[in-house]
């Protein structure tokens, strides 16, 4: 898709999806950033993609700082929101998303190896309990 179609479907969207109604809820709920939520009526989630999309188009709102977009989205979050985004960044070289399973660290192998030496060491001493109360 060039980006002249892109702005055109952008625009169009834009256009035929209304402001009005739009709400959009962002709560942390946990204690921390992890442990967020997106809580939005169906207007506010067709709303927030178009500010999403309008923000991969549009130029940059300072020459100092290059990759920081205009991404309006004040007119849709609720005021009890407890969540806030104030800066938006788009940047093309940002690292490719991993699809291998996590593997376990270093960690997780030394709790093994200390597990499997464990074992090793109680039932020597078990064996040599049992042998000597044989003799």
């Amino acid at each position: 898709m060039t980006e002249a179609e892109l702005s055109a479907l952008i625009g169009r969207l834009e256009r035929e999806l209304p402001r009005e109604h739009a709400r959009v809820k962002l709560h942390q709920y946990g204690g921390g950033p992890d442990e967020c939520q997106i809580v939005a009526n169906r207007a506010g989630y067709l709303r927030l993609g178009v500010e999403f999309l309008k923000g991969a188009l549009a130029p940059s709102i300072n020459p100092k700082e290059p990759a920081g977009v205009p991404v309006t989205i004040d007119y849709l979050i609720t005021g009890d929101s407890s969540v806030n985004f104030d800066w938006f960044e788009r940047r093309e070289d940002l690292p490719e998303q991993s699809t291998a399973p996590p593997t376990p660290g270093r960690t997780a192998a030394a709790i093994a190896v200390s597990v499997f030496v464990l074992l090793i060491a109680l039932s020597a001493v078990g064996l040599f309990t049992v042998v000597r109360a044989l003799f």
